[in-house]
């Protein structure tokens, strides 16, 4: 079993609930969307260090908010990210990275399924990859999914498949850690 959690469904309150007064530094990353700016601000007021990536960051420090470039999609910028967290330990991860591709299977290309793959799924491997040493022992890895995960969708079959396989990779990375 994992020295870290990984919670399936995302609970704003997770983070207080489940590691009141220990949580000191958290990695959110892409953190463009409402419920991450909404979660950024509210651990930014009780204290919490945060380091937030997205694509349009520059690289900058606001007051406990540290913010930082990131495509997710290109591996050396999630190898370099990582490098700036010499000794730093995560108490928390939150990944709301995703794209919605969708197309009905038909004219679906390969091109536009390997977009949605590389920003959903393999872009979480290398991120998994990179956090081997950086969690603190009782650390959590938070992922957005989505209920798109559990079914198909009309014409949002690459979305579903992606968000499956995301939830499945994390699963076995809970497994086998």
């Amino acid at each position: 079993m994992s020295n870290c959690n990984i919670c399936a469904n995302f609970n704003p309150l997770c983070l207080d609930f489940n590691m009141k007064n220990s949580v000191k530094n958290v990695l959110l990353i892409s953190s463009t969307s409402d419920m991450a700016t909404f979660l950024k601000e509210k651990l930014s007021l009780d204290g919490v260090n945060i380091y937030a990536t997205n694509r349009k960051n520059i690289n900058s420090k606001e007051g406990n908010i540290n913010n930082y470039h990131l495509d997710v999609t290109v591996e050396d910028d999630i190898n370099n990210l990582f490098n700036n967290f010499d000794d730093l330990k995560f108490d928390a991860v939150v990944n709301f990275q995703g794209i919605a591709i969708s197309s009905p299977v038909e004219f679906l290309s390969s091109d536009e399924l390997k977009k949605q793959f590389d920003v959903s799924v393999f872009s979480l491997l290398n991120i998994l990859r990179n956090l081997r040493g950086k969690m603190n022992k009782n650390g959590v890895i938070i992922n957005i999914s989505s209920m798109s995960s559990y079914g198909i969708y009309p014409f949002l079959s690459p979305y579903c498949m992606a968000k499956s396989a995301a939830d499945i990779l994390l699963s076995a990375y809970e497994m086998e850690t």
